[in-house]
């Protein structure tokens, strides 16, 4: 049957466009559409996502194959259409001619089941595309032909599933980064746009990309765009705020177009009109949260920024049972006005969401979040505004109240076996956070919450492990600025929070910054300041986190052992308080007492302060600490004693992604190997000079990535370079040169001098003294000798932690169940870490675990 002016019915649909990615999903519907135990086979994900072009490629190859194959495509049919309806458009697009007064299912079940001799046993694909507006009724169509065809497979496209008992689910997601860049220039050159492609402009469009989620629709209405704008202008309009002008973008009027993707504002229209009225509020409401992050759902790490929580959306999104007078939600809408979500139907109504792909559900080892794309947020916060021009506001002040008090309960009790947990959670709702700090800053009278909250992020030393210290003081300063239009002014949270950063400051090498700011705070408490820098020694009753930053400053910059007095009074006043900073003060106090004071005095104050924070069950905090211990020991005690502590703590700082305090125990590692040099073994003292000069090569790039200056931290810079000049003594400066430029080269995205410090290969040749005398003096001839980075290091967590219960021996189906996820993901990540490691058998995965996850690999045998 042919549409005039159209295909025939029934027939795959020619593609308009080239395939691109999707390589290992292709293959893996194709597989089961002609070898699969499956009987029906949902492509399920959002509109324009690719689920059809997925499913015409996966068609295409099994027809080659001589699988029979009928299309029906169901997008023309109304919403809600009857069973009849839907019946009838399948018996179109599958029965080639009838002239039989049979019913339209028997007409449908003998053309399916082959009545010109086709063997039962022969398997028939039937795809039903674009069903997700008539679920009930398909639904009861295909229950009723897989019951009476054994022989056919249904493969179903549709923004949700179809609910059947049997139904295999796989989830359409987007396209990769690089795959979803490529997209972007195949159309750009198929609108004829010229583009010279320079890496900014590679740098533009990939950011484009980004912010429409590798979307594979929404990239075609960009590159659209194209026609009229310069890239850089386009990608200005992505702002995700009340200016970005996406929904705006549109196909036109063209021939061929899918009335549903002419525009991102249809395509999500589309989903949208589907639900019930209460789905649609809580997709409105889910605009006050941030946009997900860039993340691979398979991964179950705790820390990605994925979203929110069940217990998060239900504080901002629910109905309270009594409002308070300045929470009245849905005052100035229209038909939703009665529409109320009470607590015990959010997780219902996100689930529904989800299944229609309005929502993503990440899932972790820890529970399920929720999330939106930046797209479909900028849409749902457009359609809020329908609710009340006040409506985005209230929801941002309830999402600001939430958020400002959880960092501040974890700001209070991260110092205890906790801490792991609550940095964690810190670090998973991060683009929440910042969301909120900046609605603190653009909500007028809400200043203060930010200023609480940047205190706190300080406190859990998330800087440390997500964001950036320049990203805490740029939202620091920002706060403060907005904080100077209230009134009352909130000082006291002023005064803290520029001391906090005056640290933050002092312990990046950034002197001027620290002073000025601690000058200023001292003044606000003291009259005449001056004397009390004067005479640091005298208690003048100042708050202990403006003490323990002056105490920093000056151990660090003025090497004044006063510091060590000033810390340890500091201590003292965080302990009167109950503040969890007393560990800092102690770990301070100890680096400064192992620099400036004597053996005793610095055993005494490291001792005590690694036993506190070996008490409290924070381990984080322990591995800082045990680096002043470790400093200790260095100078009044066992250097190799030292270096095995150092050890520890890098290992655990680098699984924790902690790059403050590991590249802090790569550079201490340093320091304790200089202390080994005695004289006594040229072959001994060469090796450890080599490996002190590889280190401070490599740590100096490390430093230079995170922002760290140590050429202006006193006692710190002079140990360092009583490390280099050891070295050099023993190498010879065109030697230690090139060592140190060897160093220099590791990269500082791969932990490679990290894993130097832990004593594994990371370079393709270790010269001995005898080849470098025969060199000359040199590692190769004029320049230093290559490297190369580990292959374990190209592993995400995830695949690192799936590689080590693979080298254990454990089957795909036992670390399924170990780390409580389908056997099909595991599949994935064992094809992901055989390539990336360079190997095709899973045998050889436990060559590559590195010696520190050794005894964890035996472990889980």
């Amino acid at each position: 049957m042919i549409k005039p002016g159209g295909k025939a019915l029934g027939t795959v649909p020619a593609p308009t466009h080239g395939f691109v990615g999707r390589e290992d999903e292709l293959e893996l519907v194709s597989t089961l559409l002609t070898s699969g135990p499956h009987r029906l086979i949902t492509l399920a994900g959002p509109g324009g996502i690719g689920k059809t072009r997925l499913a015409d490629e996966a068609v295409r190859r099994v027809k080659a194959q001589g699988l029979r194959v009928h299309w029906v495509p169901l997008a023309r049919l109304p919403v809600d259409a009857e069973y009849v309806q839907v019946e009838r458009a399948t018996a179109s697009a599958v029965i080639s001619a009838d002239f039989s007064n049979r019913p339209t299912f028997d007409a449908l079940e003998a053309s399916l089941r082959g009545v010109d001799g086709a063997a039962r046993s022969d398997r028939v694909l039937l795809v039903l595309d674009n069903g997700e507006h008539v679920l009930d009724a398909l639904r009861t169509l295909i229950e009723r032909l897989l019951d009476r065809l054994p022989n056919l497979v249904i493969m179903a496209t549709s923004r949700s599933p179809v609910a059947w008992r049997d139904e295999y689910l796989h989830v359409v997601r987007q396209l990769s980064a690089s795959d979803a860049l490529m997209m972007f220039r195949q159309r750009t050159e198929l609108i004829g746009r010229a583009v010279e492609w320079s890496a900014k402009d590679t740098a533009t469009a990939a950011e484009i990309c980004k912010h429409i989620q590798y979307h594979p629709l929404y990239i075609q209405l960009a590159v659209g765009r194209l026609r009229y704008q310069a890239l850089t202008d386009l990608c200005n309009e992505l702002t995700g705020r009340a200016d970005d002008k996406r929904l705006e973008w549109t196909t036109g009027a063209r021939a061929g177009a899918d009335a549903r993707h002419l525009g991102i504002t249809n395509v999500i229209a589309w989903s949208y009109q589907l639900c019930s009225e209460k789905e649609k509020l809580l997709f409105k409401r889910l605009s006050a949260f941030a946009p997900a992050g860039d993340i691979n759902l398979d991964d179950t790490d705790d820390a990605a920024d994925a979203g929110a929580g069940l217990d998060a959306v239900i504080a901002v999104c629910s109905d309270d049972e009594h409002p308070t007078d300045d929470e009245h939600p849905n005052e100035d809408s229209g038909d939703e006005e009665q529409v109320r979500l009470s607590t015990r139907e959010i997780a219902g109504l996100l689930e529904s969401l989800a299944d229609k792909s309005l929502v993503t559900i990440h899932i972790t080892a820890s529970g399920q979040r929720y999330s939106m794309p930046e797209t479909l947020r900028v849409y749902a916060w457009d359609r809020l505004r329908d609710n009340g021009p006040c409506e985005p506001t209230r929801l941002a002040r309830r999402h600001l109240a939430y958020y400002r008090d959880l960092v501040a309960q974890a700001a209070h009790n991260w110092f205890s076996a906790h801490e792991r947990e609550l940095v964690q959670w810190a670090r998973s709702a991060w683009g929440n956070i910042v969301a909120a700090i900046e609605t603190s800053i653009t909500v007028e009278g809400e200043a203060a919450a930010g200023l609480e909250i940047c205190r706190g992020l300080i406190t859990l030393r998330v800087p440390f492990v997500r964001g950036s210290i320049r990203d805490i003081r740029s939202l620091s300063e920002r706060c403060l600025d907005a904080s100077r239009a209230l009134t009352p002014q909130p000082v006291d949270l002023q005064i803290e929070l520029k001391a906090a950063l005056a640290w933050l400051a002092i312990r990046s090498g950034q002197g001027p910054e620290a002073t000025s700011l601690l000058n200023e705070v001292i003044s606000h408490h003291l009259s005449d300041s001056t004397d009390w820098l004067n005479h640091p020694e005298l208690d003048r009753g100042l708050p202990p986190i403006i003490e323990l930053a002056e105490g920093t400053r000056l151990f660090l910059s003025d090497e004044d052992e006063r510091a060590i007095l000033v810390i340890r009074r500091a201590r003292v006043k965080f302990h009167d308080v109950g503040d969890p900073a007393e560990v800092f003060a102690g770990m301070f106090g100890a680096l400064a007492a192992a620099l400036l004071g004597s053996a005793a005095e610095a055993h005494q104050i490291a001792r005590c302060a690694v036993d506190h924070a070996e008490a409290s069950g924070a381990t984080w905090a322990t591995s800082w600490v045990k680096l002043a211990w470790a400093v200790t020991l260095t100078k009044h005690g066992d250097p190799h004693e030292a270096a095995a502590v150092l050890r520890d703590t890098l290992s655990y700082q680098l699984a924790f992604g902690d790059q403050w305090g590991a590249m802090w125990s790569a550079v201490l590692r340093t320091w304790a190997l200089e202390r080994m040099i005695v004289g006594d073994d040229p072959d001994r003292d060469w090796k450890l000079a080599n490996e002190i000069a590889q280190i401070l090569g490599g740590t100096e790039t490390l430093r230079r990535h995170l922002g760290v200056d140590i050429t202006s931290m006193g006692c710190f810079a002079k140990m360092s370079l009583q490390a280099e000049t050891s070295a050099r003594a023993v190498l010879g400066d065109e030697q230690f040169a090139a060592e140190m430029a060897r160093g220099a080269e590791l990269d500082p995205h791969t932990n490679d001098v990290h894993r130097l410090a832990l004593g594994e290969p990371v370079f393709t040749v270790d010269p001995s003294p005898s080849e470098v005398a025969r060199n000359g003096g040199r590692t190769a001839p004029n320049s230093p000798l290559k490297y190369v980075a580990a292959p374990w290091e190209k592993l995400s967590a995830t695949e690192q932690e799936v590689a080590v219960l693979a080298a254990a021996g454990n089957s795909n189906v036992k670390i399924a169940r170990h780390r409580q996820t389908s056997v099909r993901t595991v599949d994935r990540q064992i094809s992901s870490v055989l390539d990336k490691l360079g190997i095709r058998s899973r045998h050889r995965i436990a060559e590559f675990v590195p010696d520190h996850l050794r005894p964890q690999q035996r472990r889980l045998r």
